[in-house]
């Protein structure tokens, strides 16, 4: 499911076998396993799930399973199941509808959906820099350090 964060842009690369979606924000990837039908056993969790994708006319429809406990969806259980359609619905945008199934969680399935515009940048490398709200203070103490060896005599 796409984050509504910063940074909340995606790049889809197709092969013959696989789709694979990497988002700006932390560059995670997704990794879709095109036209395979069996998802690994239960006790299996993969981070983002597993995820199957096949081809219904013009429309991705990827089915994914086994998420990882650490990435819990508004309390969804084990058996949670996202199934997501892509749809491209003109030359810059793809309709993008996903439907949350968990019938231990939820009392119906619940769909929702949201238009992917096409982004034409780069997709920039996403990082956390602790230092960055001190950068002034790091840069102000080099500077001062500077002076001081710049005006200190050189040892004899």
């Amino acid at each position: 499911l796409p984050n509504y964060f910063y940074n909340n842009n995606y790049q889809i690369v197709q092969t013959k076998d696989h789709v694979m979606f990497m988002t700006e924000m932390v560059h995670d990837v997704c990794v879709v396993r095109l036209n395979d039908k069996t998802h690994p056993p239960g006790h299996v969790r993969l981070w983002f799930g597993d995820s199957i994708g096949r081809w219904e006319g013009d429309t991705l429809v990827v089915e994914t399973t086994n998420f990882h406990p650490l990435q819990e969806y508004r309390g969804a259980s084990d058996n949670l199941k996202v199934i997501e359609r892509f749809t491209r619905n003109g030359p810059d945008t793809i309709l993008y509808r996903f439907t949350i199934d968990d019938p231990t969680t939820f009392t119906a399935p619940w769909t929702g959906e949201l238009v992917f515009n096409r982004f034409n940048e780069m997709i920039h490398e996403y990082a956390c820099h602790e230092g960055n709200y001190a950068l002034t203070n790091i840069l102000q103490g080099e500077r001062a350090r500077e002076k001081r060896h710049a005006t200190q005599k050189p040892p004899r």
